[in-house]
């Protein structure tokens, strides 16, 4: 389960993208995390890189953006 965590978070939205560039998950709760399933999550996505995009907001109404990779492995 690839799930980030942080205090203080007034706005949250998690996207995991495929090498293609096709968004495959997608949450705005802090609690949901991608368990490595497709969009349906009914099928597994392959084994592989996959991107992630994090999109904040703080309780100071500060935006941060995060990104990077993460394999996923059976």
């Amino acid at each position: 389960m690839f799930k980030p965590y942080g205090v203080g978070i007034l706005e949250y939205n998690l996207r995991i993208y495929n090498r293609w560039g096709q968004e495959i998950f997608y949450s705005n709760s802090i609690d949901d995390g991608w368990d490595g399933t497709t969009g349906d999550g009914i099928n597994q996505a392959n084994v592989g890189i996959y991107l992630y995009r994090i999109e904040v907001k703080n309780i100071y109404n500060q935006d941060y953006s995060y990104q990077g990779e993460l394999k996923l492995i059976r």
